[in-house]
């Protein structure tokens, strides 16, 4: 298995992730439950480290495909810069998610903490949705044509 398979095959991840965690931490608020927010904290914090480990593909995947046709160095470049701005945040949000459960393993979390943890996978989760779709363009060009809003007349008309 290439890093490209891996930087593919692991990059839902981090995208997936995220959606799965933003309606256990919103159950967790509701419920009350400190055993939903803590779980939704490790969620957290084990997926920052997918999503790091995405990231540190990345370069070795660009090296992969350079070679192929249609290789745009200016797409990844962009893939790239938000894919680390958004790695930074969800490191953040991991590591900021252990220190909480640290701080709370022998008591509950504070309700403020979950609020945070909820508000920040909102935010993530849009900086992934735009680094996942800025990565497929880089080889899927029916993502690409799609994103057009002006359409050329055909020919045969």
């Amino acid at each position: 298995m290439s890093f490209v398979h891996l930087h593919l095959m692991a990059s839902h991840i981090p995208v997936i992730g995220v959606l799965l965690l933003l309606p256990l931490l919103l159950v967790a608020l509701i419920r009350r439950s400190d055993e939903l927010a803590k779980l939704g904290l490790w969620g957290i914090a084990l997926i920052a480290v997918a999503g790091a480990a995405v990231y540190l593909t990345g370069e070795p995947t660009e090296e992969g495909i350079q070679s192929l046709v249609g290789f745009s160095k200016p797409m990844i470049e962009q893939h790239e810069e938000v894919a680390l701005i958004a790695t930074i945040l969800f490191c953040i949000a991991g590591i900021l998610a252990v220190f909480a459960l640290y701080r709370s393993r022998k008591s509950s979390l504070p309700r403020g903490v979950v609020i945070a943890a909820l508000i920040s996978m909102v935010g993530i989760s849009g900086a992934f949705a735009y680094t996942a779709s800025l990565g497929g363009k880089i080889r899927h060009s029916e993502i690409t044509r799609s994103s057009q809003t002006i359409e050329q007349p055909r020919s045969d008309e």
